[in-house]
């Protein structure tokens, strides 16, 4: 861990950053790994994020430059200008932003589907990020630490920022598009955000089976989504114990719709509109394998009026970056390629038998002894969802609010559940000295 000192503002910097530290502009609280500080050089404002050298600023180094090849920069992913390092220590020189998504959530309590004055419109909002995913995973990178806090904002625009766990597919030789291999690397990110392939005790080998991090993504993504349009968090953990996660899970093996439970067990009137819950019952499918793609996502009915076109790399790697997986058994095809380009509802896609046994038997999916979940000998398939037990459960309350979220009174009825609220992962974060902007994924 970085040590901070008292005032990161005092901080000497490597001549070489050509950097004159901002003493007047207070700089963020400082994450887990380090501190940003801000300053100007050749005549740009930049922040400089000081940490210790590491496999993560590596990793982060190495993600960044590879959003920014050629002329595919993004306007909407954090623009790295410079980097060095020097005494043990690591310097990225960045454009600079000010303020988390997670505090604008906090001041407006919740975004609104509607224009109006009083509070930010989700759609526009949402766009941005959305975009930033997308022209992420056309180049082979998907973020795995996608939440609120490494979401900044810098002028009128969102950016995504914190590239330190991201994952970088390879290159195919001789083309525009990337290697879509599982990755098996036991799980990371952050607890609310994780879809729950990845938590650790949905597998009995006590560390998450190989996964998709584009369906990784996506599902971070519809937490931020989930959070912004209501003001809470769906789960405090995609998993089996927590008991607002069980109910969802019962509902999508029901084919009952994911946003209309979460909103029934925390007994708050669910206020969104038909398509979006729709578009999130999407993105919060447990099974990955159902779950919308980013490319989905982005022409559903209830945002696509608000996305950029894709750029001419997104639109020629879409194929290659929106596949779940390679599957080895060569009578499948991949879901990318025989997918309608409409989206149907999710009702409608809920299961599809005949399909989902043709393909375990091509690709060697078997029961494993004992009763519990099914595995791929092929390593190709995701590992299948175990329906919660049907037992007496405490109901899951929440810590105390540290701050009340602003007119969240007025569309929640007397509530006999807690949800697990956006000021409960403040709270957290304080207490674990978590990441802000820049640092490492909480674990708390």
């Amino acid at each position: 861990m970085t040590v901070v000192p008292a005032d990161p503002r005092k901080v000497i910097l490597p001549s070489e950053l050509n950097v004159t530290v901002d003493v007047h502009t207070t700089p963020p609280p400082p994450g887990g790994y380090g501190f940003v500080i801000f300053g100007q050089r050749e005549n740009e404002r930049v922040a400089i994020k000081v940490q210790k050298q590491g496999q993560a600023v590596v990793d982060e180094v190495r993600a960044l430059s590879r959003t920014q090849k050629g002329e595919g920069r993004n306007e909407h992913v954090i623009r790295m200008i410079y980097e060095h390092s020097a005494k043990g220590s690591h310097y990225l020189v960045m454009e600079p932003a000010e303020q988390e998504l997670f505090d604008l959530l906090m001041d407006a309590g919740f975004f609104v589907e509607t224009k109006g004055p009083a509070r930010p419109r989700l759609q526009p909002n949402f766009a941005m990020l959305m975009d930033a995913v997308r022209h992420l995973h056309s180049l082979g990178v998907v973020h795995r630490d996608l939440k609120l806090e490494n979401v900044m904002k810098a002028g009128s625009k969102l950016k995504v920022v914190d590239f330190g766990i991201a994952y970088l597919y390879t290159e195919r030789p001789g083309s525009n598009t990337y290697s879509a291999e599982l990755i098996n690397d036991g799980g990371c990110g952050t607890k609310c955000y994780k879809p729950p392939e990845v938590c650790v005790s949905t597998s009995i080998f006590g560390k998450a089976p190989p996964y998709s991090g584009h369906a990784f993504d996506v599902w971070s993504m519809g937490i931020i989504l989930f959070s912004l349009a209501s003001g809470f968090f769906a789960f405090d953990l995609a998993d089996k114990r927590d008991a607002c996660f069980r109910a969802v899970a019962k509902a999508q093996q029901a084919g009952e719709s994911t946003t209309l439970t979460v909103f029934r067990q925390y007994s708050k009137p669910c206020v969104l509109s038909h398509s979006l819950c729709e578009l999130l019952d999407g993105m919060l499918a447990i099974d990955p394998a159902k779950r919308l793609t980013v490319s989905e996502v982005a022409a559903h009915a209830w945002l696509k009026d608000f996305m950029p076109p894709p750029p001419v790399a997104a639109t020629a790697a879409a194929g290659a970056t929106s596949c779940r997986g390679s599957c080895r058994a060569s009578s499948l095809s991949c879901r990318s390629a025989t997918r309608s380009q409409s989206i149907a509802p999710a009702r409608a896609r809920r299961s599809s038998p005949p399909r989902a046994a043709a393909a375990r038997a091509a690709c060697g999916l078997r029961p494993m002894s004992g009763g519990g979940p099914t595995a791929c000998w092929a390593g190709c398939c995701p590992t299948a969802a175990r329906s919660p037990r049907d037992r007496p459960t405490t109901t899951a309350t929440a810590p105390t609010r540290t701050k009340a979220l602003p007119s969240t009174a007025a569309r929640a009825t007397s509530a006999k559940k807690t949800s697990p609220t956006t000021a409960t992962a403040r709270s957290r974060r304080r207490r674990c000295g978590g990441s802000r902007a820049c640092g490492p994924p909480c674990q708390a």
